[in-house]
């Protein structure tokens, strides 16, 4: 798992780290692994089509946050994603997932 793709759970076995099985998840791991997804859904929905046509391909939410903040870096724009940040951040807020 890299650093800022989807939370996926891990126990330690035999000295390494390897995935937790689904079925053994906590309700709150749950919860964690849907955050990616939360905030994807969260950052497509606010851009224009040139915008989401940019960040289509990213993977992860960070990677989409990236893209947005590398395209309009000194521009007109950064003012677009930090509003985008806030959006999240609410949203999450407001679902109960920080």
């Amino acid at each position: 798992m890299g650093c800022y793709g989807p939370f996926v759970p891990q126990v330690f076995v035999d000295n390494q780290f390897v995935d937790k099985p689904w079925s053994d998840w906590t309700e709150s791991e749950s919860k964690k692994a849907q955050y990616d997804s939360i905030v994807k859904n969260i950052i497509t929905s606010s851009l224009n089509l040139d915008e989401f046509f940019r960040i289509s391909q990213c993977a992860y939410a960070k990677e989409m946050c990236d893209t947005l903040e590398v395209t309009h870096e000194g521009g007109s724009c950064d003012h677009c994603v930090w509003l985008i940040g806030r959006i999240v951040s609410y949203e999450l807020q407001r679902t109960c997932c920080i």
